[in-house]
């Protein structure tokens, strides 16, 4: 495990959603480390629970409504005969507790 590490890691953690990251702020907390004076950790998908904990966790928000919405018009374009076409949607970071600044960041 990457915080069990002689030299664990200073900066930012990213996981790849907020169950993961939650389980990282957890095992910080059971090898002695503070978050996030001692490292960042950033999750991904802002779920409800991120901003209860003890240290609200930042966390990467995607818009999930707009997401369904747009799927649902793209799949009936397709079905209509339309050509196929993409969409690009910008995830925005929930900053929080959880990723002030860590000594790697300095």
């Amino acid at each position: 495990m990457l915080l069990a590490l002689p030299d664990p890691p200073t900066a930012a953690l990213f996981a790849v959603n907020d169950s993961v990251a939650i389980g990282v702020l957890a095992a910080s907390r059971d090898l002695g480390l503070r978050v996030p004076e001692d490292l960042a950790v950033v999750g991904f998908n802002d779920n409800e629970l991120s901003q209860m904990l003890a240290v609200p966790l930042s966390s990467v928000a995607i818009p999930l409504e707009t997401m369904g919405r747009l799927a649902v018009d793209l799949l009936i374009e397709q079905i209509q005969g339309r050509p196929a076409r993409s969409k690009v949607l910008q995830p925005r970071l929930v900053a929080r507790a959880s990723s002030g600044r860590s000594p790697g960041l300095r």
